[in-house]
Order: structure tokens, then C-alpha cells, then sequence
């Protein structure tokens, strides 16, 4: 064989072998997009529970050529339902305020007309309802006798979608429902603390007064302690005119965002809000379900409640248009719509939660990271939405927003029980609450817009995340209490107090801040003794009133300017007062030199002199016992455990000298030790006194005296001896002077008698002796 032969065979194997390797190629190719396609065709999700179903996706031009049509459609049988999008209103088309409705509600009935008017006129078809809160219709089609795809050829539809069902559970992410009765020592949850609710509440003067929140989930359970149901509407096929949960979702969601604190425990965002529930998802054999055009429906119906915020806690693996007007018409009536974007993790998100104008929600852990089946993803407004998009939306953003928290989050179940959970259910209401508290705290109606770029503004994230919103946090972690003071106009009234004697800081103080109208916000000083009260309408004059047990209540007034912070610092005097006399023990009289005050737990009162030895000590709070001290120069300190009361007390302090006299009392011819001499002592003043005992056998008696630098005169006296007085040197505090006092004898001493006889007999013998001078 020729080696032209041999090249020729060998290259027609190779050829073979490559046709060969195409082809099981290309059937490897076919058969992973068969799978691909078989994946997208389921569609349910919640954020109660993490699943792992793929989106379902529509087929037909998005660029307003033709309608587009949900691939669910083409290929099922017997009856199904549809929902018919039709084309939206142009913005500029919409008025303000309250009008927006009924302009919406009439471009709906006219846009709708069409297909009723087909559905009449064409076997197999059944107009179940339209909705105006997305330009929308719900109808049956019986496949057997009527074409879905005619559908599409109505002026005016946008697309044709399958009314999809959506799953809300009850269980967590992770499995483990704990059954919990209380927090045995908590105030409040964890994630209330978190998102700063309880500082929010003491700085607004607000728990949700006045804002309503809508629920809607698997219902609620009415007559638990913690909740309070003020509307009700049950959306299932046959329905309770009272409130049930038939499952137990409805009931946990509703109480974080407004339970109260039955368990010991606050475990709601905004509990003076009004809540409404409307159950939407009321199948729940085994998991529970709801249909798309109920949950419209439902977002109909809240709109009519005139809500505030409307918390969704589950959605569809998919970009669904229906959401995309429903969130836009929902806001232009002045309602929030905040939604879950799902337990699938990073990568995924769920309507309504990844509308643009939404508040999408995912779920931070207790250590503020976000949470491993917190959905999160980059959204391409253009490939998501096509069509459907707003102008006004960017060319690109990422879901979530905002996170909350989201793990082990206790919550109220059905029969007066409480449990831990987790999911961005759970972040959810969290928001929800928080919106509710915003809206409270201003007399301003807040716009949706307003309010979801504060919640954004004053987002947080640990250090170390990027500043730019992310697909984990989204623009972080929500502060309640600096989302409220970032919406309106509020002012905010800042002072301390403190005690007008000691300057001490008065913790607990109450503080009211009373306006113009008599409404008054109270909060407590803190441990510094200071204050802090937003939320205040500016422009006008407040009085503030400071009240704390044992002093006097103060009041202040102050002009706040609108949106600008006012700082007052108030003294507080003490409400008791304290009259003491400082009387010297040896000479019975005032002393009018000495020091008096009252040593407590705020610190020293000082008394001041008013005569006579009185002191009183002024502005003492009378909530507490004191420690008198008392001192003066020259005298031993003295101290005594007293109470202050309302009314001015007295008390009388004797006070002993601190110095000593040793005197010594002798005879002036002999020398002798005068035994029983007694000593009287006097001071520059005139007082004196005399001392208690008298010498001893050695003739010396030592006398404690007022040690104040001044001498004393020493008189002495003793039977049978003339009385003598001698003046000492100046004595100083603590020291020990001696004196010596010579006693004379009496001038006759004539025995039996003493100095005054013998100063008769002395006269007389005087008198006695002229006579006899005179005759003389």
C-alpha cells in the first residue's frame, strides 16, 4: 500500500472521530438547556423560608411592540387563570394627592373595558375582577375552549401572566422554632435595642400614635395578649368575619412591628400604632399559599385603610410587572410598601421587595453581619423590568435597601405563646414599625420618598463595609431613632440639671416640655444629669418644666426656631431648709464665729449666719439623711445625723472649747495649796462662767475652755481667804496654759470669823478709837 493510501485512511478517521465528538457535544448542549428551561418554570417563594425554585420568566418583546406572554401559559391545560397587564398611565398624566386614585381608577375601568367586553362575547373565558393598584385583570380561561394568546391582541395589554402562587411559612430558615414564653429580664428584644427603638421612643415621644400599618400575611390571631387588631379582612374562599391566623406567620410578623410588652418583655416596633391585617395567604394544608391578584387585592384594600406602611413578608422569584404599579400607584397614595427580598441568598431577590421604589428588606444576625440566606443581588433595571421600568428609576441598584434584624427575632404565635425565628420575614415588620414611628413623630404627612431616603441616609454598616450600598446590607443596618430626625422639620430642646448649690448632675429629673397648644413631651435626665428632647414643632415658645423629689420645680421657657436645636441648663434648688444654733457649753452663749453645713450624697450645703450663733443652711433637697458638721475656732467639731424636711427644721449643736486652763489656787504667806477653792472664769465679752468642780488637795483644778486666742480673767475664792482675780495669757486652739492664783488672808482673823466680820469689828474699833479722841 502507497503512503498517499495510508495519509488518505488516517485522515478520514480523524474526521470520523471529530463528527462523532460534534455530535455528543451538541446533544450534551440540547439536553442542559432542556434542564435550563424545566428549571424556570416553577415560581414560588416567601421570606418566612428559604427555597432553592428558580424564577419564572416571561416570553415576547419587552420593548412595547408586542405583549408578553408567561411560558406557564402556553402549555397548560384545562382552566387557568390570568392575569392581563395592561399599560400604565404616563407619569406626567397622574395628579397629586388624592386625585391620583380616582385618575388611576378610571384609566383602569376604561383600559379593562375591552376585555370584559371579550370575555362576555367569548366562550371559555371568565372576567374574574379588575384592579386599579396595577392596571390589571384577572381571568379564567378554559383551554379546552378559548386561546389564551388572543388575549394579547386587546388594545392596550402590556402582557399576559400566570396568577401565580406565592408561599409564606411559618418555619425558619434553619428549622429550629423555639417556643418561648418571655425574656426573664429584658425590656425589650434584642433587635428593638438593635435598630435603637427604645431611644427613639424617649427622644420623639412617640410609639406609633396615629400611623397605620397593614399587614399582610397569613392572618392573625386576635385575642392574643400582645396584640391589638383594630381591622380585620379575611381574603380567603370562605372567610371569617373575626381575626384567625391560619397558619402562624401572620401573627409573629404582626407583633414585631406593634405587640406590646404583655410577656415582660417589648417585643414591638410601633405598639400604639393602629394595626390592620388582611390575610392573603390563607391555603395552608401544608405550607400556606396565596395567589397574586389576592395579594393585589389585598394592596387594594389597604389602600382604602388609609395606610401609612404596607409590610409584605413574601414575594415572587421573579421581576413581576404587577409589582412594579402596584408599589408606584401604592405610593402615590401616600403608602410605603415594605417587602422581603427573600431567604435565597446572595445572587437572588423577590418581588415586590426588588421593585426600585419599594423598601426592600433583608435580615442582619445578632452580631450586626448579614445573615448567609439574606437575598441580596445587582439588579439591570433594563433586562429585569424592560418596559415596565420608570424612567425616573437608575440604569442599575441592588436589593435590599436597608437590612434589619432577622435571626432568632421573638415574636407572638397563635394562643397567647411566643417564639424565635428567622428570615427577612422577620427583618421586615422590623422596617415596617420603624416607618410607622417616622410618620408619627411629624405633624408633616411624609411622602414614601421622604421616607425611604431617610431610612437609607442614616443607614449603618459595621467598620470595614464598603460606604456604597452592597448586595449584603444594601445601604446598611436601620437607626430608628436618626431615621425619625432626618424626616420634617425638627427642632430639639438640650439642657442639663444640676443642683443649684453643689453644681452636682441631677439624674431621673423629669423634664416636661409643654407647647403653646398644652401638649407635652416628658423625658428623664440621664446619669449626667442631661436631657435631649427632638421631634419638636419649631417655631414657637415652649416651657419647660423640671421636677425632681426633694426640690423645688422649675420652670423655664424658650423659643425654638424651626428645625434648630435649643439648649437650656436649669439649677435646681433644694425644697428643705436647716436652722442650726451653735451654743458654747461653758459659757452658755451663741458662738458667732463657727462654720455650720450639711454633707450628703450631692455633696456639702453650707449654712449661712444670721445672729446670735444662728446659721441656717438654705436649698437642701430633702430626699435624703445629711451629716451636720459644725466647727468654729478654739472648739472641739461637731457632727450629727439629720433629715431636712419640707419646712425649716432647727437643731441646737453645744460645742466644747478645745484648750485647757490647769489653775492653781495657793496661799499668799505660806504658799499652801488651797484645797476647795472654787474658780470662776470671765472673757473680754463680760460672759462667764463658773467652773463645775473645785481644786483638789494640791490646790490645782483643770478647766477645758474655748481655745479662740483671747485671755481670761481668773477669779478664785476660798472660805476664810479674800477673793482674787488674775488674768491669763491669750489661749490659743489645743494648747495648755497655767495660771497661778494667791489668795490673801483676811485682815483680822479673828477666829470664828471670817473676812466680813472682821472688817465690822475693824470699823468699829475705828469709830471706837475718834470718840476717844474728841474728849480729848
Amino acid at each position: 500500500m502507497s503512503r498517499r493510501s495510508t495519509d488518505l485512511r488516517t485522515g478520514w478517521r480523524l474526521v470520523g472521530i471529530g463528527l462523532v465528538l460534534t455530535l455528543v457535544v451538541l446533544l450534551a448542549s440540547s439536553g442542559t438547556l432542556a434542564a435550563g428551561a424545566m428549571a424556570d418554570t416553577e415560581s414560588v417563594s416567601a421570606t418566612g423560608t428559604a427555597t432553592d425554585e428558580s424564577p419564572h420568566l416571561a416570553t415576547g418583546a419587552t420593548d412595547g411592540t408586542e405583549p408578553a406572554i408567561d411560558p406557564a401559559l402556553e402549555n397548560a391545560t384545562g382552566e387557568v387563570r390570568v392575569v392581563v397587564q395592561f399599560d400604565d398611565l404616563e407619569r406626567d398624566e397622574i395628579p397629586d394627592g388624592e386625585a391620583a386614585i380616582e385618575t388611576r381608577q378610571a384609566h383602569a375601568n376604561a383600559s379593562q373595558e375591552p376585555l370584559e367586553r371579550h370575555a362576555s362575547e367569548t366562550s371559555g373565558v371568565t372576567f374574574e375582577r379588575g384592579f386599579w393598584i396595577t392596571n390589571a385583570a384577572v381571568v379564567t380561561v378554559d383551554r379546552e375552549r378559548a386561546d389564551v394568546t388572543e388575549l394579547a391582541t386587546i388594545d392596550g395589554v402590556s402582557g399576559l401572566y400566570a396568577d401565580t402562587e406565592v408561599v409564606a411559612s411559618s418555619g425558619t430558615v434553619d428549622g429550629a422554632t423555639t417556643a418561648a414564653t418571655a425574656d426573664a429580664g429584658e425590656e425589650y428584644t434584642e433587635g428593638l435595642e438593635t435598630i435603637n427603638v427604645p431611644q427613639a421612643w424617649d427622644e420623639f415621644d412617640t410609639r406609633g400614635e396615629g400611623a397605620t400599618v397593614v399587614v399582610l400575611d397569613s392572618g392573625v390571631d386576635g385575642d392574643h395578649p400582645d396584640l391589638e387588631v383594630e381591622g380585620w379582612k379575611d381574603f380567603s374562599s370562605t372567610p371569617s368575619d373575626e381575626p384567625v391566623d391560619y397558619d402562624s406567620h401572620g401573627t409573629h410578623v404582626s407583633g414585631i412591628v406593634a405587640g406590646g410588652n404583655a410577656s415582660g418583655t417589648q417585643i414591638g416596633v410601633a405598639p400604639e400604632a393602629t394595626l390592620v391585617h388582611g390575610a392573603v395567604i390563607t391555603d395552608c394544608d401544608e405550607e400556606c399559599r396565596g395567589r397574586q391578584s389576592t395579594v393585589l387585592e389585598g394592596i387594594e384594600w389597604a389602600i382604602d385603610q388609609d395606610a401609612d406602611v404596607i409590610s409584605t413578608s413574601f414575594g415572587w422569584d421573579d421581576y413581576l410587572p404587577s409589582m412594579v404599579q402596584a408599589v408606584e400607584n401604592a405610593n402615590d397614595a401616600g403608602t410605603v410598601v415594605v417587602a422581603g427580598v427573600g431567604n435565597g441568598g446572595e445572587g437572588t431577590s423577590i418581588a415586590p421587595g426588588n421593585v426600585y421604589d419599594a423598601v426592600g428588606v433583608g435580615a442582619s444576625s445578632k452580631t450586626d453581619s448579614v445573615i448567609g440566606f439574606s437575598a441580596g443581588e445587582e439588579i439591570d433595571t433594563a433586562d429585569a423590568w424592560g418596559r415596565h421600568a420608570l424612567d425616573s428609576w437608575p440604569d442599575s441598584y441592588v436589593a435590599p435597601d436597608v437590612v434589619a434584624p432577622g435571626v432568632g427575632v421573638k415574636g407572638p404565635v397563635p394562643g397567647g405563646d411566643y417564639a424565635s425565628r428567622s428570615g427577612t420575614s422577620k427583618a421586615t415588620p422590623h422596617v415596617a414599625g420603624t416607618v410607622a414611628l417616622m410618620q408619627s413623630a411629624t405633624d408633616e404627612e411624609l411622602t414614601p420618598d421622604e421616607i425611604q431616603r431617610a431610612l437609607r441616609e442614616t443607614a449603618w454598616k459595621p467598620d470595614g463595609e464598603p460606604d456604597e450600598p452592597d448586595t449584603r446590607y444594601g445601604h446598611g443596618i436601620i437607626d430608628t431613632r436618626a431615621a425619625i430626625d432626618a424626616v420634617g422639620d425638627h427642632s430639639s430642646v438640650e439642657g442639663t440639671v444640676n443642683d443649684a448649690v453643689t453644681e452636682e448632675p441631677l439624674a431621673e429629673a423629669t423634664v416636661e416640655i409643654v407647647a403653646e397648644d398644652g401638649t407635652v413631651a416628658e423625658i428623664e435626665t440621664d446619669e449626667d444629669g442631661t436631657f435631649d428632647r427632638f421631634g419638636l414643632a419649631g417655631d414657637e415658645e415652649y416651657t419647660v418644666v423640671v421636677a425632681k423629689e426633694g426640690y423645688e420645680t422649675i420652670e423655664e421657657t424658650a423659643f425654638v426656631p424651626t428645625d434648630e436645636r435649643v439648649m437650656i441648663d436649669v439649677v435646681a434648688a433644694g425644697d428643705g431648709e436647716l436652722e442650726v444654733t451653735l451654743r458654747d457649753t461653758h459659757f452658755d452663749a451663741g458662738i458667732e464665729d463657727g462654720t455650720v453645713s450639711l454633707n450628703g450624697s450631692r455633696g456639702i450645703y453650707p449654712g449661712t449666719t444670721l445672729e446670735n450663733g444662728t446659721y441656717v443652711v438654705s436649698d437642701v433637697p430633702t430626699d435624703e439623711h445629711y451629716t451636720l458638721e459644725a466647727s468654729s475656732d478654739g472648739y472641739e467639731d461637731e457632727t450629727r445625723r439629720v433629715a431636712v424636711e419640707d419646712d425649716a427644721a432647727t437643731r441646737t449643736v453645744a460645742m466644747t472649747g478645745d484648750a485647757t486652763l490647769e489653775v492653781t489656787v495657793e496661799s499668799e504667806e505660806e504658799g499652801d495649796p488651797i484645797e476647795n477653792a472654787s474658780v470662776v472664769l470671765e472673757r473680754g465679752d463680760g460672759e462667764s462662767y463658773e467652773a463645775a468642780n473645785l481644786t483638789d488637795e494640791s490646790g490645782q483644778l483643770t478647766v477645758v475652755i474655748p481655745g479662740t486666742g483671747e485671755p481670761y480673767t481668773v477669779e478664785a475664792s476660798a472660805p476664810e481667804f479674800a477673793s482674787t482675780a488674775v488674768e491669763s495669757e491669750p489661749i490659743e486652739s489645743e494648747a495648755t496654759e497655767s495660771v497661778t492664783v494667791v489668795l490673801s488672808e483676811p485682815l483680822l482673823p479673828i477666829p470664828g470669823f471670817g473676812p466680813a466680820a472682821a472688817v465690822i469689828a475693824l470699823a468699829a474699833f475705828t469709830l471706837l478709837a475718834m470718840r476717844v479722841d474728841r474728849r480729848d
